[in-house]
């Protein structure tokens, strides 16, 4: 099922998001004692993520935090998700640090995607892992995580993480969740803002795009929030 809200401004697509997360981590921790979050990096996240530092009735010491995609940089880099996501999320709420997974970045793309995999398989111990939520973002470009129009990585079917040669802006080498891994989801969302993402959006729900967003189509539930 998807979902297409609205909002006036991003920090008000941000609360829904965040009241989002926090819905999905007390049905997770209700039914199955432990709440998984894949979190994406980039501007748009910024006051999502300040946001949910706040949150105080989510069970983080039961949550397990992972990253999307990342750029292969020191965590002290302004281009490191994970920089910006531990200063801005993660150092402010009780989330014990071996719980935070993200690949690792002093390796080659290929050789860290395969670490990162191995991780990802070890926490869920499932062949095809469901995580709880996936929060996404999407560039002008219709890509989404670090999966780039063109690449050959939109086709992959078997593999978890894949490592990615340099591109992107900056152009940086990265490792990527992919499709099989974000569709299997209980929830996906989309946290956008801008007129240009609102026509990408608009060419997605009628079924006329071919760009990499257009392929995430979890079996559950989708949500596209989109700030002006």
């Amino acid at each position: 099922m998807n979902k297409l809200e609205y909002f006036k401004d991003l920090e008000t697509a941000s609360k829904k998001a965040c009241a989002v997360v926090k819905r999905a981590a007390e049905k997770a921790l209700k039914t199955r004692g432990w709440f998984s979050l894949a979190i994406s990096g980039g501007t748009t996240p910024r006051k999502f993520l300040s946001i949910l530092s706040h949150e105080k009735d989510i069970a983080w010491q039961k949550t397990r935090v992972f990253l999307v995609d990342e750029r292969l940089v020191p965590t002290n880099s302004p281009e490191s998700n994970l920089g910006q996501a531990q200063k801005l999320f993660l150092d402010h709420v009780p989330i014990p640090r071996e719980h935070v997974y993200a690949p690792q970045t002093d390796m080659p793309p290929d050789q860290s995607a395969e670490a990162y995999e191995k991780q990802i398989h070890a926490v869920f111990n499932q062949k095809l892992p469901v995580f709880d939520i996936i929060h996404l973002g999407m560039g002008t470009d219709g890509h989404t995580a670090s999966l780039f129009p063109g690449s050959p990585h939109l086709e992959e079917k078997y593999r978890l993480a894949v490592g990615v040669p340099p591109i992107g802006n900056p152009a940086l080498p990265r490792v990527s969740m992919t499709f099989p891994l974000i569709n299997a989801a209980r929830i996906v969302f989309f946290l956008l803002q801008g007129e240009q993402k609102a026509a990408i959006i608009e060419q997605i729900s009628h079924g006329q795009s071919r760009l990499p967003s257009a392929r995430i189509q979890p079996k559950r539930l989708l949500y596209w929030l989109l700030a002006k």
